[in-house]
């Protein structure tokens, strides 16, 4: 029941954002007076090429973190679950960031890796739903040091709009699409704990559907990681 409560709610968010498909095409041509999430093509001090900037525009305020929020703890996202934080940590999952950088590529190498690598952590990590992580190891977003910049796991719902405008994000980065070819899923982890044993991940496939957009896994899958960073 839980489970079809989380799907439920994931796939109303879905449905009610699915008009934003067309506007991420509309700003990466630079296309002005669209009010709603898009994403820009935007240059940054530290990159050579322009890259995908997200933006949490047209929603109440109420559901954005506000320029200058913290998400991160000790280099890694804040640890929370779908609707909660872990221990006295903020439910960061609740809202969306007002705006991050989307990384050009995939985890350098397009490797697949566990969620608690993805986030730069030792397996050891999993079944402890404390409020921080231990163990640190080499990889992960929180060792990615692309344009200058600090990187974190996206929340389950930051991941959901990247999905929504991926189109746009993929026509910026044409060599490193997250989308997969026709009929070909690309699983991508979030930062999102459902317990100690799984985490959510969203799935990037085309056709689009908005049913198989997210749902929770054994956390020692090993899933495609792209990475952001908070601008």
């Amino acid at each position: 029941m839980k489970k079809q409560q989380n799907m439920k709610r994931i796939n109303g968010f879905a449905r009610r954002c699915i008009p934003v498909w067309y506007v991420a095409v509309l700003w990466v041509l630079n296309v002005t007076g669209a009010a709603a999430q898009h994403v820009k093509r935007e240059t940054v001090t530290g990159f050579t090429d322009k890259v995908a900037v997200v933006y949490a525009e047209g929603i109440p305020a109420s559901a954005i973190w506000p320029l200058g929020t913290v998400l991160t703890r000790d280099g890694a996202t804040i640890r929370h679950q779908v609707d909660r934080g872990n221990g006295d940590n903020p439910d960061i999952n609740s809202k969306l960031s007002a705006r991050f950088i989307v990384a050009p590529t995939d985890l350098p190498g397009g490797d697949r890796v566990t969620w608690a690598k993805a986030s730069g952590f030792d397996d050891s990590a999993n079944s402890n739903l404390a409020a921080d992580f231990a163990s640190p190891v080499t990889g992960g977003c929180n060792t990615l040091t692309t344009g200058g910049r600090h990187w974190r796991l996206p929340t389950q719902r930051e991941l959901q709009l990247m999905l929504l405008l991926v189109q746009g994000i993929d026509v910026i980065y044409p060599s490193n699409k997250m989308m997969g070819a026709s009929s070909t899923e690309k699983r991508y982890w979030s930062a999102t704990e459902e317990s100690g044993s799984d985490a959510w991940y969203v799935a990037f496939y085309s056709p689009y559907y908005a049913e198989r957009i997210s749902n929770q896994i054994g956390k020692n899958y090993k899933y495609y990681v792209r990475c952001i960073s908070d601008y």
